[in-house]
């Protein structure tokens, strides 16, 4: 050891063997504090993973809340338009049209086409009473807009003739699957349509029926 500095030196030595010892203590002290720090930065990291869970706890509960706002605001909108058709409740003659047919203006067109846009792919059945031609050429015009968006309104006309037990429907209605309802899950853009049809000065008619096929929506063009 004889190239170790001072170790040939009684000063040197002393020296060194101080300085070592020091040394050592400011190590076990610098130790010390750092094992401190360390322990301070552990307990930060379990306080932070603490907060961020209690956080995801909350926005889990917060959506949950919100799609359970959305599911009943959309069940009070149906049930209100259900009240107010009994309300309106004015029949027509299975038989006796009015001179002017209707149709779609651009405007109302334009206006339904982009609310149902976003939701291509759903399905829609467009259902007429039998024989009822004024009926039939307005739904022709819905199964243009619909496939225009996107949706599938079936094969050839898209549109099914119907025979109805009591009186026909009157004016637009739009037909849910009652199972799918009382569960709050609705297929996209089943609100949307309603919406449009309702700003539009369709005033639509929201019914729920158990024999509509899960994930489709029906479309009742009934009588003017």
């Amino acid at each position: 050891m004889n190239w170790w500095p001072g170790w040939n030196s009684i000063e040197g030595a002393g020296w060194w063997s101080g300085f070592y010892f020091w040394f050592g203590i400011v190590a076990l002290f610098v130790l010390g504090i750092t094992e401190v720090i360390s322990h301070r930065y552990g307990l930060r990291k379990d306080e932070l993973v603490s907060v961020a869970e209690r956080n995801a706890v909350q926005d889990r509960a917060t959506k949950d809340r919100q799609t359970e706002a959305d599911a009943a605001k959309m069940r009070q909108e149906l049930a209100e338009a259900k009240k107010a058709a009994a309300d309106s409740g004015k029949t027509a003659s299975t038989v006796a049209e009015q001179a002017t047919p209707r149709h779609l203006s651009a405007t109302q067109e334009q206006a339904i086409f982009n609310a149902i846009a976003p939701f291509r792919g759903n399905k829609i059945d467009i259902v007429v009473q039998l024989g009822n031609s004024e009926a039939m050429n307005f739904a022709e015009e819905f199964v243009a807009i619909f496939r225009r968006a996107g949706w599938d309104a079936g094969k050839n006309g898209g549109i099914s003739q119907t025979v109805y037990g009591g009186e026909p429907p009157q004016g637009v209605q739009v037909m849910l699957n009652e199972g799918e309802y009382k569960a709050g899950h609705l297929p996209n853009g089943a609100v949307a349509l309603v919406r449009a049809l309702d700003a539009s000065g369709l005033a639509p008619q929201g019914f729920l029926n158990p024999q509509i096929p899960a994930g489709q929506i029906q479309l009742r063009v009934g009588t003017k």
